[in-house]
């Protein structure tokens, strides 16, 4: 049901609620107009009257008025709510886009992911070598050689050892630098 009678004259717009008194608006022309297109889409379907009071003054309403003879009906359609061809594959590429940006977002935050833990456990790795370097400088048992008054050296098993343990180190660390350096 239409809640306001709008009133045309030439430089007013008149907005009147059907319990109140006529309130006369000047300057809100552009306002009132907009209002009216806006509210063309919630009485589509509905039947509208025009009529003329005695004042001579055009008015609309959603019921017809008591006593005026001269009231036409107006029907207002619908509008068309399908959408055309184009418009449907226009939106279906749109859709089309979104679905592979997110997708291509979402792979290179898995990526992002991926890479951060295989970084974290090579600093891991990188940690655990130095600690097994440093632990494994102390000769073991029969690495040493006792020689005349009473001086040792070590055998060439304890430096092929260190030597393992060192290579073990400079791979992880190489590891460690090749992947910060894909970031």
């Amino acid at each position: 049901m239409l809640r306001y009678v709008f009133i045309c004259r030439s430089k007013d717009l008149l907005v009147s609620n059907e319990k109140s008194k006529y309130l006369w608006y000047t300057g809100y022309r552009a306002f009132a107009i907009a209002l009216a297109f806006l509210s063309v889409e919630s009485i589509a379907g509905q039947q509208v009257y025009r009529y003329v009071d005695e004042n001579g003054v055009v008015s609309f309403s959603s019921q017809p008025p008591a006593g005026t003879a001269d009231v036409k009906r107006i029907e207002i359609q619908t509008t068309n709510t399908l959408e055309s061809p184009e418009g449907f594959e226009r939106r279906e590429k749109i859709e089309q886009t979104y679905e592979n940006v997110t997708s291509r977002i979402r792979d290179r935050q898995e990526k992002r992911k991926t890479r951060a833990r295989m970084i974290l456990e090579a600093e891991r790795e990188v940690e655990a070598r130095r600690k097994a370097l440093e632990q494994g400088k102390e000769p073991r048992p029969g690495e040493r050689i006792g020689t005349v008054y009473g001086y040792s050296r070590l055998r060439p098993i304890y430096h092929e050892r260190i030597k393992g343990l060192e290579e073990a180190l400079s791979v992880a660390e190489e590891k460690l630098r090749n992947l910060k350096r894909q970031r």
